[in-house]
């Protein structure tokens, strides 16, 4: 299986893109740090945290789920359509829903000092609305997808380096990325419009319904996940200090970086792999192999030097203010290998096989060895405790969808995909 046609692009394509979000992101990362300093910083991760949550709420399962039925369905447009517009409907509504909540916890809980922070966040909640990533995915558009987020980080980079310039100036950089967002998602909406990808179909308040509670499980399996990824960060906010938060969230940004490697491969092949699984199982499997053992053999690759320099990525990033994270990037340096490989296996395994309770079994063990761990490691190792309980969860995760896997090898094999 050869990676050619718009799959080969989609990877290729991706590679250099993410090679230029990372650039971009490492160009202003170390200027933010410096700048603004380790508790200012502290405070925006703090705030990113509570916008993130919303931004959950409002993709909800879609990603996976809409995705999933816009690749099955490519090839049918009018279908496609009523798919797209029962999505956009359903997350106008959850947008509400969550910009309500959102408002009620700025008024109950957000310090004095903190609200214009905290209200910046509301453009990024509306730019994220706007930007249908999970249409573009299932049309296998994933290039294009990719290409609109790098833009977004485009447009505010020279507003960045140009009016932020001390911490005072932290409000600022929610507000730049919020409106850069929404700019590209009107131009993406409007990018689609021209090229008649979809049409206008006014759906029924009951097929709205009942796509949410299509992708109730994928919401609540992947809320598992984002929760256990923020248990962390929001009790080190609530516990420890903004400069302990700070300092995690270095290392933290820099482990997500190296991840981020592998999500051309990853988010290329989902939407491929849930069509052959429905089209041509023969393909899906050999497709399934090759792919796999080059994720494994290059995740495992940049864990080992993601350890070696992680002193120097901390000095370059974060610079002398930083340096207590340097042990944190180390702990931290496997995460990539086991992320990578729990990604590959959930989207290109699971989910086209349709065994989403795997997906929501291993999640929920994740947090709750999360959650079981955090106040004790916290409490007597720090920094540390915190850093490590996040690694043992994420490689009990792993281990545990290798399991689910090896369960399913008979199923693999069938010619009918759903087991």
């Amino acid at each position: 299986m050869k990676f050619t046609g718009r799959l080969g692009r989609n990877i290729f394509g991706l590679g250099a893109l993410q090679g230029m979000n990372l650039v971009v992101t490492f160009l202003t990362l170390p200027y933010l740090t410096r700048v603004l300093g380790v508790q200012a910083w502290g405070n925006i991760v703090f705030v990113l945290l509570i916008v993130n949550y919303g931004i959950w709420v409002v993709n909800w399962g879609f990603y996976l789920g809409a995705t999933q039925r816009i690749a099955a369905s490519r090839d049918h447009k009018e279908r496609v359509s009523k798919i797209a517009c029962e999505v956009w409907v359903a997350q106008f509504l959850l947008a509400i829903i969550s910009i309500t909540i959102y408002w009620i916890f700025i008024k109950l809980f957000a310090e004095q000092k903190l609200q214009s922070v905290y209200f910046a966040g509301y453009a990024m909640l509306i730019g994220n609305l706007l930007t249908p990533l999970w249409f573009l995915h299932g049309l296998e558009k994933v290039w294009e997808a990719s290409f609109t987020l790098l833009m977004a980080k485009i447009v505010v980079l020279p507003f960045i380096f140009i009016y932020i310039n001390s911490e005072n100036d932290a409000f600022l950089y929610l507000l730049f990325n919020g409106v850069g967002s929404i700019v590209i998602g009107i131009a993406c909406l409007y990018w689609m419009y021209r090229g008649n990808f979809v049409y206008w179909r006014s759906p029924k308040i009951r097929n709205i319904l009942k796509v949410i509670v299509e992708d109730s499980s994928f919401f609540f399996t992947s809320m598992t996940s984002n929760l256990t990824a923020s248990i962390i960060p929001t009790a080190l906010g609530i516990w420890a200090s903004p400069s302990d938060l700070g300092l995690f969230n270095i290392a933290d940004r820099i482990k997500a970086a190296a991840i981020t490697i592998f999500h051309p491969v990853v988010h290329a092949l989902y939407p491929r792999m849930a069509y052959l699984f429905s089209a041509n199982k023969m393909a899906a499997i050999k497709l399934l192999r090759i792919s796999g053992i080059a994720i494994f053999g290059s995740s495992l690759l940049v864990s080992f030097i993601l350890f070696l320099l992680a002193p120097k990525l901390i000095l370059w990033i974060g610079g002398e203010n930083f340096s207590g994270a340097i042990p944190l990037l180390r702990i931290l340096a496997l995460v990539p290998l086991a992320s990578t490989i729990s990604a590959f296996i959930v989207h290109q395994v699971l989910i086209p096989l349709q065994q989403r309770k795997f997906y929501l079994i291993s999640s929920l063990i994740i947090l709750m060895t999360t959650l079981l761990l955090i106040y004790p490691s916290i409490t007597y190792f720090g920094l540390r405790g915190a850093t490590t309980t996040m690694l043992l969860a994420e490689l009990m995760g792993c281990f545990c969808l290798i399991f689910f896997t090896w369960l399913l090898r008979g199923a693999l094999g069938k010619p009918n995909i759903y087991v």
